[in-house]
């Protein structure tokens, strides 16, 4: 066999090797690291505790001060978050974790999830999706890690979604879907149909402290299923009297 065969499968193997490193599930060869993962999630506790930051993920802020927050979650700072507060930067900190996101082409939901949020979901209400969405996070998400980065990036976009900054007598208009798409379908052309995602990812957003109560969840994803039963039932008989 060739020379450049056995290159390609070392370098094949190299990259498996790699992926799976990764206690977060990625597209392509880049895996992360439990503490880069960790501090994704200090990236993430602070950005929502500043999420009224004005500009936050609309302006880039400091493009030097990005860079250097991004080498930092790449090197896995474990005094990342001391950083943070020092340089008081939500907006910088905003862009550079999207940043990695995008770059690592992580995976914050499951494959499962993520079809199941891009499939055209016709007739079905955009709540039930969600719920079911949230069903397979929880049951899907292998490692706490993973459990744990879903969990705060879509608490996250809830906190945007309800206090995202507002200038006085301003009309609030809703961006989480806009912000969150590219990250939450990575490798995906998702911008072309996000208006028809948006609203079943703000139900995302907004149902998201379910996840911390599993029954709770069953019962809530149980009942809209029920009630969409009795819907179809009701529009079926309603057809027949008509026909």
């Amino acid at each position: 066999m060739s020379s450049r065969w056995w290159r390609q499968l070392l370098q094949r193997v190299k990259l498996s090797g790699r992926k799976k490193k990764s206690v977060l599930e990625t597209i392509g060869h880049r895996g992360v690291t439990r503490s880069q993962a960790t501090a994704l999630l200090q990236c993430l506790e602070y950005v929502t505790e500043n999420i009224s930051f004005f500009g936050l993920f609309l302006s880039i802020g400091q493009t030097d001060l990005v860079d250097k927050i991004y080498r930092r979650i790449k090197s896995a700072d474990s005094k990342l978050m001391d950083y943070l507060v020092e340089t008081s930067a939500p907006r910088e900190c905003a862009i550079a974790m999207h940043r990695f996101f995008r770059t690592h082409k992580i995976s914050i939901l499951p494959s499962r999830a993520l079809s199941l949020l891009s499939a055209h979901n016709d007739g079905m209400p955009r709540r039930l999706v969600a719920l079911d969405v949230l069903n397979l996070i929880h049951h899907e998400s292998t490692s706490g890690m993973r459990l744990q980065l879903a969990t705060a990036y879509l608490r996250m976009m809830q906190q945007l979604t309800l206090r995202g900054y507002l200038i006085p007598n301003e009309i609030r208009i809703v961006i989480s879907p806009y912000v969150a798409a590219p990250v939450l379908f990575p490798g995906r052309n998702t911008m072309r149909d996000i208006a028809t995602k948006s609203a079943t990812l703000l139900e995302l957003f907004l149902s998201v402290d379910l996840l911390d109560h599993p029954d709770q969840l069953s019962e809530e994803l149980g009942r809209e299923s029920a009630r969409l039963q009795r819907q179809r039932r009701q529009g079926r008989r309603c057809g027949v009297v008509t026909s």
